[in-house]
């Protein structure tokens, strides 16, 4: 696409050049051609003797022509260079859309959240896998004890009462004394039944949230962005976005986090081109550093596409830091308290909240929504828009994320509608 690009410029300069000489050609007097030719033929040590009309009538005859050839030529450069700017756009979106399938396999888990509720609930599932596993260390130990000396077996059994290896139950107690409060209008049956229904939800919700997310980020940490990579570097414009598609993506584009170079006023590239220019020396790197931070900053397409990768890379980098801090790949089968930490924190990297008014004059509704997802997604659409130039604004409701829980001990999932999906008037504009 680059050289497509160049045999452009290249097509452009030549016209321009072509144009000047015949339009000089054309309307010159013969004395000053006379003048040029004698000029001419000293340079290069010959003398002929043609006449000045006929030579003029020669050159126009050439550089018309050779104009003519090369405007044609543009048309088709052009042409061909709309064609691969269109087919690699629409290749980055198909990639983004690989992308973002990928990053939406991320699950939210109200247990990872810091409300007193999933403290307690984290606090009893950890409980609940410690104790598991005092019980399968009593188990292998007392098959080991059965296996030695009755001498031996003593001494061994007296150190292993020592260390007290006592199942806990504190915090199921806290979390039953938190429901027990909850569903205090209950009977006591009813009341025992839910506390029962969610003392198991509880395991099989987190055992569930832990292995779907662990997978997801498995699959973001093992992303090849070397091909989106070799694409957009090959992505190249003519120019950034112009006022009036800037001003319309300012007033379409409501979060300016999402494509910041929107918002970049002049004054403030300069400050930051001035702040890169005195850490340089010499005037070619100040000059360097100046172009870059312009090239950087501006608004086209080559920067956005570049955002896109940014984002992914930064998460990317961020996922694989965060298993290495918490090494992973040694977590045990029952060290539930580091995985929790671990996806605690991914959690709140990745997701958040925000609320919707879905019925006018009541409670909002809040709901849960990837990040990146929608990020990358609404540059997409600016993609989409330099194709088609039809642009829509993705809100943030529009990324809700489905209910993927367990309900009275089981798993319940369900889809999101908006209103205008349950909107009956089929026939509107």
């Amino acid at each position: 696409m680059k050289i497509k690009k160049r045999n452009i410029e290249l097509a452009v300069d030549v016209c321009v050049v072509m144009f000047i000489v015949l339009v000089y050609i054309h309307f010159a007097e013969e004395d000053e051609l006379l003048f040029l030719g004698y000029k001419i033929e000293e340079m290069l040590h010959i003398q002929t003797d043609i006449s000045v009309i006929k030579m003029q009538s020669f050159i126009e005859i050439i550089v018309s022509g050779i104009l003519g050839s090369t405007v044609v030529a543009m048309f088709f450069y052009v042409q061909d260079y709309q064609c691969e700017r269109e087919k690699m756009l629409i290749s980055a979106m198909d990639f983004v859309n690989k992308f973002c399938k990928i990053y939406s396999d991320i699950p939210f888990c109200r247990y990872f959240e810091s409300t007193e509720y999933a403290k307690l609930a984290r606090s009893y599932y950890i409980e609940y896998y410690n104790n598991e596993l005092l019980r399968e260390m009593k188990k292998t130990t007392d098959s080991y004890l059965r296996t030695i000396a009755k001498s031996a077996r003593r001494v061994l059994k007296s150190e292993i009462e020592n260390k007290k290896m006592i199942e806990t139950h504190e915090a199921k107690l806290e979390l039953e004394k938190y429901l027990k409060e909850v569903c205090k209008d209950m009977n006591e049956d009813s009341c025992k039944e839910c506390i029962d229904d969610e003392t198991n939800t509880i395991i099989k919700e987190i055992d569930y949230k832990i292995e779907k997310s662990v997978t997801a980020y498995k699959q973001i940490m093992e992303i090849d962005l070397s091909e989106y990579n070799n694409l957009i570097e090959s992505v190249t414009s003519f120019k950034s976005y112009g006022l009036f598609k800037k001003l319309f993506l300012k007033k379409n584009l409501l979060d300016a986090e999402i494509l910041p170079q929107l918002y970049i006023s002049v004054k403030d590239l300069w400050r930051e081109q001035r702040r890169h220019i005195k850490e340089q020396r010499g005037i070619y790197g100040k000059l360097l550093a100046a172009y870059r931070v312009w090239n950087e900053y501006k608004c086209n397409t080559e920067n956005t596409l570049k955002r896109i990768v940014r984002i992914l890379q930064r998460t990317q980098k961020y996922t694989y830091t965060q298993f290495s801090i918490h090494n992973y790949s040694g977590l045990k089968k029952y060290n539930k308290q580091e995985m929790l930490t671990l996806l605690r924190i991914l959690q709140k990297s990745f997701i958040e909240e925000d609320e919707v008014q879905i019925i006018p004059d009541s409670k909002p509704i809040t709901f849960s929504y990837n990040k990146v997802v929608y990020s990358v997604v609404n540059l997409k659409m600016i993609l989409l828009y330099e194709l088609t130039e039809r642009y829509e604004y993705r809100i943030k409701s529009s990324f809700a994320m489905v209910k993927d829980a367990y309900e009275n001990n089981q798993h319940v999932w369900s889809k999101t509608y908006s209103g205008d999906d349950l909107r009956t008037n089929f026939f509107r504009i």
